[in-house]
């Protein structure tokens, strides 16, 4: 297989590219010819910025998080913000039952949250938290 610029050969791959797999060669013609049905994702090598843009992730990742005993080692940061609907107060009370429900159960504060209270808009945000590594850019290669 080659890749061709302007007419003439730029990359040989059975010179110096491992050989495709069999699921390779199967994935080409499938994103080749079903363009409109298969799309290609990012695979197992997703960044967090890209899991941090997904609608479902989010959601999945305030029901499913446990919290970490130092802050340090948390793969995510979520700050919580709570409007109570107009004419409605949320207690002191009921915040300090979802926190200590919450560490009794080994859940996210915003999960048990948005579980007891209902009279409010609830809003988490989520991020990478400090126990992810800095993004590192790429070096160029040395010709």
């Amino acid at each position: 297989m080659q890749m061709k610029l302007d007419g003439k050969p730029f990359i040989d791959y059975g010179n110096f590219h491992i050989p495709f797999h069999d699921d390779d060669l199967y994935d080409i013609e499938l994103f080749t010819h079903n363009s409109d049905i298969v799309k290609h994702g990012l695979g197992r090598g997703t960044g967090m910025n890209e899991m941090l843009k997904n609608e479902e992730m989010l959601e999945y990742i305030v029901e499913n998080s446990e919290p970490t005993k130092n802050d340090q080692d948390a793969a995510f940061e979520m700050d919580t913000l709570l409007t109570a609907d107009e004419g409605t107060t949320i207690s002191g009370e009921l915040l300090s039952e979802c926190i200590a429900e919450a560490k009794e159960k080994g859940q996210s504060i915003a999960s048990v949250v948005r579980k007891k209270i209902k009279n409010a808009n609830i809003t988490t945000m989520v991020s990478a938290g400090k126990g992810v590594p800095e993004a590192m850019p790429r070096k160029r290669r040395k010709k």
